[in-house]
C-alpha cells in the first residue's frame, strides 16, 4: 500500500513538470510542508471543470484530471480538486483579502486500475485526501455559462494521517476557468 502511495506522489510530480511563476488556467501550485525545513513545489493541471450555483449564489466548482499513470497505461492517476464557497465578496463592498476564509475545498488523488486492464490489481485503489479552507474569487461570465476564478493560499490536511501520506500539510493556489455543469 505504501508503495503505491509513494508511486501516485512520484507520478504527480513527474506529470507536474516543474515549478513555475505563471500560473495558467486550471493550474495550480501545491507546496507541500510535509518535510517543514525543505517545502516541495508541485504544479498540477487539471483538464477541465463544471460548476453549479445555488440559490444564494454560493459556488460548488468540480475541477478534475485523469491520465495513464503506468507506462502501459494499466494505471490511472485521477485527481479532483472540490471547492464549495461558503459567502462571495461583492467587489467595492465587501472587504475581502486573501488572508480570510470563504470556501471549503476537498483535494482527492486516486490510483485505479483502467478500465480496460486485463489484470487489476489486488488492493484495488488506492485513494488519498485532504482537507481544507482558503480564499477563493469567482467571476461570473454574463451568460451564467462559464466562471474563471482563482484560489489564494489554501491550506489542506490529509482527511486521515497515515505514514504512506506524500503530500502532509500544503499550500493550494492557483487559478481556473469552468464550464456550467448541465441539469
Amino acid at each position: 500500500m505504501k508503495v503505491v502511495v509513494m508511486l501516485a506522489f512520484v507520478g504527480l510530480i513527474f506529470v507536474a513538470g516543474g515549478c513555475k511563476y505563471k500560473t495558467a488556467w486550471n493550474e495550480m501550485r501545491l507546496v507541500s510542508y510535509r518535510n517543514v525545513d525543505s517545502p516541495r513545489n508541485v504544479i498540477q493541471h487539471f483538464e477541465g471543470g463544471s460548476y453549479t450555483v445555488d440559490s444564494a449564489g454560493q459556488y460548488d466548482i468540480l475541477l478534475e484530471n485523469h491520465e495513464p499513470f503506468s507506462s502501459k497505461g494499466k494505471r490511472i492517476l485521477f485527481q479532483s480538486i472540490r471547492i464549495r464557497t461558503i459567502w462571495t465578496p461583492i467587489p467595492g463592498r465587501t472587504y475581502a483579502e486573501s488572508s480570510q476564509i470563504n470556501a471549503n475545498i476537498d483535494y482527492t488523488i486516486k490510483v485505479e486500475d483502467a478500465p480496460y486492464a486485463k489484470v487489476k490489481a489486488e488492493g484495488g485503489y488506492v485513494t488519498l485526501r485532504y482537507h481544507g479552507s482558503g480564499f477563493v474569487v469567482v467571476h461570473e461570465n454574463r451568460s451564467k455559462t462559464e466562471i474563471t476564478g482563482s484560489i489564494e493560499n489554501a491550506e489542506l490536511k490529509p482527511a486521515r494521517v497515515s505514514a504512506g501520506d506524500s503530500l502532509g500539510t500544503f499550500i493550494l493556489s492557483g487559478k481556473f476557468r469552468s464550464n456550467r455543469a448541465v441539469n
